[in-house]
């Protein structure tokens, strides 16, 4: 695996700034690990750069309205980058039944006339604040589901020169190509034509590799007699463990 220097030390070489073997300076380690994190930020904006989604089980306490995630939050302390699913747990941990939620916005969330009635939630909404996110449940859990959560799981920020980077395959070459790109605006040099044109190569990878096939789902209310209405995804229920 690589580590952040060696990974600094192609790109710059690439960008033309240093020769190769040459020693990097202080200043220039701490220069383009900060222009690295602000590319590894954007990074993490973007769907189709993003290579983990994982699902997290959060415990859901009966009579609360909504949970927080982030430093100091009832549900945990990671805000998360994105939601792509969620799903209501029921029975967690013995003979699991999942039932898919909906993500609304703010805006549909405000059309539920009701807010405080009580049952399995059936619809989500997170307000995506900073740094404390809330999630609010609608029907207001009345037992102790799960709360399953698929989320982006970020790219790693450069702590420092030494740090071992585990990368899937493709993102070490798209990561020192590109960096060699900007490395090469932040220090004034010409773009190496191949360089970019290597960057804009292993991006494309990159994005293909991390597409998804979506899922087509349907809510019970519009399905027809005989399609399994309010049975899951498939018309049956939704079963592991």
């Amino acid at each position: 695996m690589p580590k952040v220097l060696e990974v600094l030390e192609d790109a710059l070489g690439k960008a033309g700034v240093y020769a190769p073997g040459e020693t990097l300076e202080a200043a220039d380690i701490t220069s383009t690990m900060r222009e690295s994190n602000r590319f590894i930020s954007y990074c993490n904006t973007q769907r189709l750069l993003i290579y983990t989604i994982d699902p997290i089980l959060y415990p859901l306490v009966p009579g609360d309205p909504f949970g927080t995630l982030g430093p100091g939050g009832t549900l945990g302390p990671v805000r998360p980058l994105k939601i792509e699913y969620a799903n209501l747990v029921f029975n967690p941990g013995f003979k699991e039944f999942r039932w898919p939620l909906t993500i609304t916005s703010e805006a549909q969330r405000t059309l539920i006339q009701v807010p405080s009635v009580t049952g399995p939630p059936t619809t989500i909404y997170p307000d995506n604040n900073i740094p404390l996110t809330r999630i609010y449940f609608y029907p207001v859990p009345d037992q102790a589901y799960g709360l399953e959560l698929w989320q982006w799981q970020p790219l790693k920020e450069f702590t420092d020169e030494t740090q071992d980077l585990i990368f899937p395959d493709g993102y070490d070459d798209f990561f020192v190509n590109t960096l060699a790109v900007r490395f090469a605006t932040l220090y004034d040099r010409p773009i190496n034509p191949e360089v970019q044109r290597l960057a804009k190569e292993a991006f494309a990878a990159v994005k293909g590799s991390n597409i998804v096939t979506p899922i087509m789902r349907t809510e019970p209310e519009f399905m027809s007699p005989g399609m399994g209405a309010g049975r899951g995804w498939y018309g049956g229920p939704f079963i592991t463990r």
